[in-house]
């Protein structure tokens, strides 16, 4: 009978104690990090470039008034599409009668000291005078043909630039492997030798321009110095002949009744006059010119511009479109913005008809990477103070009690990553391995965790 009691007792005694025992390994099971297990996988990494931008003009052109005149009156705003011929701004006309009035007392009282030099010279001056005149008029015609031959040199040499670039966009994708490719390359080499020969002709031109110049300005000087009453009536006369010129150009304005109109088809860009004010000295507007294909321009940042190249293919979608109506369009070039160190344009030329000045977009692009073995959430990639890489990856060690889970810590390459995944070398974490995504609390290398429960 006391041996019943004995082992009866014994038997509450060790129930007791496991029930104990497993009450205490639960509590403390509660106290461990949770942790979400993830595998790596098998992928490829993609990467997506997605900017803001809008449509700009290729060429902006500039239209031209006589300084110095009174605006009555503006009628257009930037942003307008204009034609050729259409009215841009009104002249105040009795402004321009009174310039036209004090026009004609200078005139009267240069031709009255002219008529007074002349006579106070005789005919060996005159003889001499006349030489002067047409050495300072040879020296204004040198100027104005020497900047005429110049200018167009220089456009000449933009012209081939721009070709250059434009044939450079147009390079077969494939490179030497597309049949296309000799005669592409053929026209670029020749391409190239035109902007060679542009650019010298531009040096050959401000060359001409200098010499010619300082030809004229010796035979002017030579001229000058024959006789002080030449000079004087010399540049009388050349004093005269521009007032003239400019009285000329006033009655012209005055015959248009004061309109300035455009000299071609264009979109406003700029509007530099104001009404009540006087017109500046250089371009009264700018405007984009139609005639040209208008471009979609973005700027990306140094880490965007590593997956753009010029000739990718990208999608734009203008502002307005509905979805599925994006343009495919080709990189024509990329740009440094000196204003953004580090930052490009990339500038895409639009199809005919497509786009308006200023109008807004969405540029975008995605590459995928090659596959990689080893690919991670990014949320199981940590990195320490020296900036390695580093994951966790739950692994078991034996104790007294059987295996527990452990959370390991396991230094890693990465190769590539984006978003959501890192592409990591292979050999420190196999397919098998299961890795720390996500905990309830903080832990560290060798601690206890324990799955989390679905």
């Amino acid at each position: 009978m006391n041996t019943k009691k004995v082992l009866a007792g014994l038997g509450i005694f060790f129930l007791f104690m496991l029930f104990g025992t497993l009450l205490s390994r639960g509590i403390y099971a509660t106290s461990l990090p949770q942790v979400t297990l993830e595998k790596a996988k098998r992928s490829a990494i993609s990467h997506r470039v997605e900017v803001n931008g809008s449509v700009q003009q290729s060429r902006e052109a500039a239209v031209d008034a006589l300084a110095g005149l009174k605006v009555k009156e503006i009628f257009v705003l930037p942003g307008d599409t204009v034609a050729e011929g259409q009215p841009l701004f009104e002249l105040d006309l009795e402004d321009l009668e009174e310039q036209l009035a004090e026009g004609n007392r200078e005139i009267e009282m240069q031709r009255l000291q002219v008529a007074t030099l002349q006579n106070n010279v005789n005919l060996s001056a005159a003889q001499k005078n006349e030489t002067m005149l047409r050495a300072g008029q040879d020296m204004l015609d040198v100027m104005a043909d020497s900047e005429l031959t110049l200018q167009r040199a220089i456009e000449d040499e933009e012209e081939a630039k721009r070709d250059l670039r434009n044939l450079e966009a147009e390079m077969p994708e494939n490179g030497e492997e597309d049949p296309a490719y000799s005669v592409w390359e053929s026209e670029w080499k020749a391409q190239q030798e035109a902007v060679k020969a542009a650019e010298r002709a531009r040096e050959d031109a401000q060359n001409a321009k200098e010499e010619a110049l300082l030809t004229a300005q010796r035979d002017l000087e030579d001229a000058l110095s024959q006789l002080p009453t030449d000079a004087a009536l010399g540049s009388a006369r050349m004093t005269l002949a521009a007032l003239r010129q400019e009285q000329e150009k006033l009655q012209k304005i005055k015959e248009e009744k004061g309109i300035v109109v455009s000299d071609r088809d264009g979109v406003i860009t700029q509007i530099r006059v104001s009404v009540g004010e006087r017109t500046p000295d250089g371009a009264a507007v700018l405007m984009a010119d139609l005639t040209q294909p208008l471009f979609f321009t973005a700027v990306l940042e140094q880490e965007e511009k590593k997956y753009v190249d010029p000739g990718e293919t990208v999608e734009v979608a203008l502002s307005g479109t509905q979805r599925g109506g994006e343009l495919k369009l080709t990189v024509d070039y990329l740009e440094a913005v000196e204003s953004m160190p580090g930052s490009y344009r990339a500038v895409c030329r639009l199809p005919e008809g497509k786009g308006t000045i200023g109008q807004n977009g969405t540029f975008s692009l995605t590459l995928q990477s090659e596959v990689y073995d080893c690919c991670i959430p990014l949320a199981a990639l940590h990195t320490d103070a020296n900036m390695s890489s580093f994951v966790y990856v739950m692994t078991e060690r034996p104790t007294i009690l059987g295996m527990e889970p452990v959370a390991e810590k396991r230094m890693v390459e990465v190769l590539d990553q984006n978003e959501t995944l890192a592409a990591i070398s292979s050999g420190a974490v196999s397919a098998e391995d299961e890795l720390i995504v996500g905990s309830t609390k903080e832990f560290e290398d060798g601690e206890v965790v324990r799955r989390k429960e679905e």
